[in-house]
């Protein structure tokens, strides 16, 4: 595999997931900087070149903003290089689809971390036996606020409902069953709230925020069926060596398998289409 991206992201999370998993080689990485490169993969693997880096690998890890990957992941796939993604695919439906076009010919994981927890993979099966009516996520923290190691520009223009946004819909909809509508209030660089209905009638809700600070962040689900509540809270519940793990596994057995991932970039389509009924909503109010 081969890093595209130098990123904060890259370095706490990417870097050591690749390095840890025993079926994964990180062969090379290539950035805009390629001294940050070097720093987190060393200078023997930085290459100078997007194209060099194709010529390496068999799978590109993304962690660039999202209008950059709609740009470069596209020249992967027609090389016939397989992709890790990350959230959201691009910046709006248009260009999340020609990626996920492109996407068609190999196999491609989006890094929707949440659904790849134990916990919540649980909650899943539950949800699907359970008839839910309702569910609920916050996410909530001061992330996005000047300063600190996420404030990346593009989050900090765009706020939570591009962040955290696709985290949230997936969810709700992975939870809860096809969504039919969305609705949006609020303002994504603040607090941005968003309502949810679904084909089952059930109804989900999603409170976000990436500029409150708070001293622990809030990450947490809950779902409403008759006489119970399951959840899963992102602090108490996560397990993020299984999680890292269970993403790479998933990949590398779909790249071997040669079929599409569980979460994939037609699934990223999907979300992003969500996302932008939400800013539509957004932008009516």
């Amino acid at each position: 595999m081969g890093l595209v991206g130098a990123g904060p992201w890259a370095e706490l999370y990417h870097v050591p997931m690749l390095e840890e998993h025993p079926d994964v080689d990180l062969v090379g990485g290539w950035a805009r900087r390629p001294e940050a490169m070097s720093r987190l993969v060393g200078e023997e693997r930085t290459v100078d070149r997007y194209d060099d880096l194709l010529d390496r690998v068999d799978v590109v890890v993304f962690c660039v903003p999202p209008d950059v990957q709609a740009e470069l992941a596209p020249a992967a796939a027609a090389r016939g290089r397989h992709l890790f993604l990350e959230k959201p695919l691009g910046f709006d439906v248009r260009q999340a689809e020609r990626l996920a076009e492109a996407a068609r010919a190999v196999t491609s994981l989006v890094f929707l971390r949440t659904r790849f927890e134990p916990a919540v993979v649980e909650l899943e099966t539950w949800c699907a036996r359970s008839e839910p009516v309702a569910a609920t996520v916050t996410m909530v923290s001061g992330a996005g606020l000047t300063g600190e190691p996420f404030a990346t520009p593009w989050r900090q223009e765009r706020g939570a409902l591009d962040d955290l946004g696709p985290h949230a819909l997936d969810l709700l909809d992975a939870v809860l069953g096809p969504v039919e509508e969305v609705t949006a209030t609020g303002d994504p660089r603040r607090w941005v709230a968003v309502t949810t209905r679904h084909r089952s009638g059930a109804v989900g809700h999603a409170s976000l925020s990436i500029t409150t600070p708070l001293p622990r962040g809030v990450s947490r689900c809950e779902v409403y069926a008759a006489g119970e509540v399951r959840g899963f809270d992102g602090y108490r519940d996560s397990d993020d060596a299984a999680t890292r793990r269970a993403v790479l596994d998933e990949l590398v057995s779909a790249v071997r398998e040669g079929r599409p991932a569980r979460i994939d970039a037609q699934r990223g389509l999907l979300v992003q289409g969500l996302l932008d009924a939400a800013h539509a909503s957004l932008r009516r109010t």
